[in-house]
């Protein structure tokens, strides 16, 4: 599987391998699942039970076949969210983080700023390095 970027990151059609049709559909299956609850709050419990498996083999086939942990992708998609928000709204930081599936404001700044090296309000204002889906 080639390196992900993150034009490529959240698109089903990425997971599809002929080879594995089963691990094809139970990718798509949680990217789906993931895009339908991200602005709820996910359990490990609940997502690995809507696949089929237990925690622990859910988090070793999630790390195998998208190649990062659960908790960090589900965190870069509701970030790609939050980038999208604060572009195209006039939405508080704070509803912001609540819309894109962040029950804790500073965690999610804290989260934006790893991954985008800006604070929310920075971003808002210099989107220049803007990268959405």
């Amino acid at each position: 599987m080639p390196h992900l970027n993150k034009d490529t990151l959240f698109r089903h059609e990425y997971y599809t391998d002929n080879k594995n049709e089963v691990n094809s559909y139970k990718c798509k299956k949680i990217v789906l699942y993931l895009e339908e609850h991200y602005k709820n709050r996910i359990t490990l419990e609940e997502i690995s039970t809507h696949i089929g498996f237990s925690k622990e083999h859910f988090c070793r086939f999630f790390k195998k076949n998208f190649r990062m942990t659960f908790v960090n992708y589900l965190n870069q998609m509701r970030i790609k969210k939050a980038e999208y928000l604060l572009l195209n709204t006039n939405l508080k930081v704070i509803d912001i983080a609540l819309e894109a599936g962040f029950e804790d404001s500073n965690y999610f700044t804290s989260i934006f700023k790893k991954e985008t090296r800006m604070t929310p309000s920075d971003y808002r204002k210099k989107p220049s390095n803007v990268t959405l889906l």
